[in-house]
Formats: structure tokens, sequence, C-alpha cells
């Protein structure tokens, strides 16, 4: 009798094995954006109160191997210095000052930047390498299960993540396990300030209204934009920034800026969500002549353009121009020009 083997019979005798009774990885590291076996290479007392920093003993790490976030230097605090205003810290924990040794290996788990409050040396755990706990560990790393680099809100309960290939981005978002949706981004993923994650305002009263979760999720990639481009600017590379729903994807607002970190920002534009057509756009120009004809100190002025469209036909409705004046109220710098 001839005896064949499935697919799925394959596919289980190549998936790491875990005993049945062994901890489950959501139990004793939930939410966590990524876990590396690490060595310690560096044990060193460090203060820097003088220049409002803290005391404490600072443990450097090495990744033998893992998956997702990674953090290379972990803080135990044993003195809080700078000016607090009469708050007071928590203790640094899980690791204490006595806890890790150099020249030894543990496992660690990492957790979202949004749980520092719970987390506040962004570690959820860390235990020996032969821990009971390394089976669910190891597993982990062998299926990459921490790719995404996810990061998980307590107060929306949503989980993001990115994951970069050559020349495009992936973003996806979940809930409760469930990926509510996944978008490509062209480009590269931009490291900088304000360039990815959650927030909860843009500093202003741009857009004018953020979704129901109250919080936009900020993606900044550098792209290079054609001729054609919604945004009317001249072909070449950029840092484009995209505000989305976290909860439906649907595109709120967009910046764009001069292709370097920290670049300048040239157009700005908030979105209907309904129709996905602008609503409101800023434009920032720098003109080398015509200043003093429109009232600044000399012809070097800083220009906006603000213009309203109709969100049915894309159409513009209003249009004004400003000038910047440094010598102005700082809360009341743009001046608007009259015709």
């Amino acid at each position: 009798m001839r005896h064949t083997i499935s697919l799925a019979s394959l596919l289980l005798f190549a998936l790491p094995l875990v005993a049945a009774d062994a901890p489950k990885l959501d139990d004793f590291a939930p939410h966590a954006s990524g876990v590396a076996l690490v060595e310690v290479v560096g044990v060193k007392r460090y203060d820097e109160r003088s220049t409002d920093g803290n005391k404490g003993v600072r443990f450097k790490l090495e990744r033998v191997r893992g998956s997702g976030e990674f953090w290379d230097t972990v803080d135990v605090v044993t003195e809080f210095g700078g000016f607090r205003g009469g708050e007071v810290p928590k203790p640094s924990h899980p690791v204490k000052v006595d806890s890790l040794k150099k020249g030894e290996r543990y496992w660690f788990a990492f957790s979202s930047e949004h749980e520092h409050q719970k987390y506040n040396q962004g570690v959820i755990g860390f235990w020996p390498e032969k821990d009971a706990k390394a089976e669910a560990l190891e597993a982990a790393v062998k299926a990459d299960t921490f790719r995404w680099h996810p990061q998980y809100d307590p107060e929306t309960k949503l989980t993001y993540g990115r994951v970069s290939e050559k020349g495009k981005w992936h973003v996806r978002v979940e809930k409760g396990g469930k990926v509510l949706w996944e978008k490509e981004i062209p480009g590269a993923p931009v490291d900088g300030c304000a360039s990815w994650g959650l927030w909860d305002n843009t500093g202003d009263d741009f857009v004018p209204k953020f979704p129901a979760c109250g919080k936009l999720l900020i993606a900044q990639t550098a792209t290079a934009l054609d001729k054609d481009n919604e945004y009317g600017l001249p072909a070449g590379p950029y840092h484009v920034t995209t505000g989305f729903d976290p909860e439906s994807g649907t595109r709120y607002a967009a910046w764009v800026y001069k292709a370097e970190v920290g670049g300048v920002e040239l157009v700005r534009r908030a979105y209907d969500p309904p129709t996905a057509k602008p609503t409101r756009e800023e434009r920032f120009e720098s003109p080398r002549t015509g200043g003093k004809a429109v009232g600044a100190k000399t012809d070097d002025w800083l220009k906006k353009t603000a213009r309203t469209f109709d969100p049915k036909t894309g159409k513009v409705t209003k249009e004004e121009v400003f000038r910047h004046d440094q010598c102005a109220d700082p809360n009341n710098r743009w001046i608007k020009i009259t015709p």
C-alpha cells in the first residue's frame, strides 16, 4: 500500500515545535514591538544631572538574533534630575541595577513607544537565555513574527506597522488581531521628526476635522513626483507626508517638503474623506523679488497662497495671498496682501 503525505502535513513538520504547555508569547509579552536574544556588551554608570538628565546605570546590548524593534541601550535610573514641576517619576522597571551581567545573554521583549508610561525603559520583560520562555521567543524569531515592527496604541487599541521593500514600503493597521487595511507607498520611509506614527494634533488648525478615533496615522516617504503630480510641483525628489485615518486608511491630509530631513514645506493639503478631493491647500514660496511691493522690508520674502476647493468638483472657489513678517506678533505673522 502506498502512503501519501499531504502538503499540510509537510508544513506542520516545517513549523517550529512548541510544547503545548509552554508559555505563550502573548501571555508574557503582550503587544510587543520586537523580541531579541541579546548579549550584554557594556555596563556603565552615568550622571547627566548637570545637563538636566538623570543618574544611573546604562546597559549596552548587542543583538544576537531577533525580530522587529530592538533597542541597544537600557538605562536604569537611580536618581532623577531636572525640573519636573511636582511630577514624581516612576522607578525604572523591569531592569534593575544588578539585573544584567556583562558577557551574558538574555531574551528581551521590547514595548510599543505608546506604552512608555507602562514600560518606562521600553522593555516589557527580559529572561535568561535558557529560560522556559525561550522556546516561544525562539519560535517568534524564526517566524519573524515582528517583521512589521508593530506599535500598539492603548488609547485606540490599534496596532500599526510597516515593512520596506526596494523602491516601496507597506503600511498596515490591525485591531484585535484583525487587519483593518494595508497600503503600498512608493519610495522609502523617512526617519525624522514627526515622520511616522500617530498624531492627535498637527500643531495648527489646518486639518479641520480628525477621524473618529481622534488621531491621524502619519507616514512620510522619500519619493519622486512626476511632471503631472497632483500638487502642481516641478518633477523631482520630495518628502511627502500623508495623514491617514488609522481605522480606514482614508487620506485626510498631505504635506510636501523639499527632499531633505527637516526640509522646507512647499505644499499642504486637506481632503474631504468621502470624495477624496482636496478641500484646502496652502502653498509656500520664497520669491527673490517683489517683497517691497507687497509691504515687506526687503525684496526677498516668504509667500503663502491659501486656496479653498469645492470638494465635489475639485475646483478652486477662493484664493488669498499672504506675506510673512518676522517683526509681527509671533501668533499672527501671516499678513494678507490686498489685491
